[in-house]
Order: C-alpha cells, then sequence, then structure tokens
C-alpha cells in the first residue's frame, strides 16, 4: 500500500470505517465508501452526503449510539460478530481527526476500533 493510500482521508468511511485495510478495497472489489456508488443502501452513508460531512463524526444532531441511521439491528450484528466499535471510531475521529484515526488503523492493521 502506497502512504497517497495510507493517508487519503476519503478512505474513511461515513460510519467510521477504514477503507484502507479493507481486503476487497486492496484487491480492488470494492471502490471505499467515498467513491462506492452503490452503496445506496447505505443510511449513514446516504444521511453524510445529504449534510455535506465527510464522516458522522461531524454530525452535531445526534450521537452515533442514539441515531437510527448509524446504529441499527443489521450494525448491531456486525458489531457483536466482529467485535468492532464504529461509535468509538466515530469518537476518536471527532476528537482527533481522519488522519490521527487513519494513523491509528494503520498502526494497528484494523479497519475499526475494536470493542
Amino acid at each position: 500500500m502506497n502512504t497517497q493510500t495510507k493517508t487519503n482521508p476519503n478512505l474513511v468511511a461515513k460510519c467510521g470505517l477504514y477503507c484502507g485495510n479493507c481486503g476487497k478495497y486492496k484487491k480492488e472489489k470494492c471502490a471505499g465508501c467515498e467513491a462506492n456508488v452503490k452503496a445506496t443502501w447505505c443510511k449513514a452513508r446516504t444521511c453524510c452526503m445529504e449534510n455535506g460531512y465527510a464522516t458522522c463524526a461531524d454530525c452535531t444532531t445526534t450521537n452515533p449510539r442514539d441515531c437510527k441511521k448509524f446504529s441499527n439491528i443489521v450494525s448491531d450484528v456486525f458489531s457483536l460478530i466482529f467485535r468492532s466499535d464504529r461509535p468509538a471510531s466515530i469518537e476518536y475521529i471527532k476528537e482527533n481527526g481522519r488522519e490521527a484515526f487513519i494513523d491509528l488503523m494503520v498502526d494497528q492493521n484494523r479497519m475499526v476500533i475494536k470493542k
């Protein structure tokens, strides 16, 4: 992976995943959140795009744990299976910025903060 990929803030998904460490992204089977025109099913992505947010961390209306577009049954199941904590990722981005989140995910070789 080149440095451009590692530091590209557009590889931080609207919901707090880091696409740069995703196997599908690395194998060029997914364009990543920002460029994935097929991801119209993702309510968090749609909401962010409608409101001009880079990620859910930019939202001032609610926090991710209370947002029904961000937290729903599908995301809860994935969170349980993969022990992921996307709300913690959003909180980290809000406090430290996308670049710091990318650095953390690259250092840990992860897509999301783990529970």
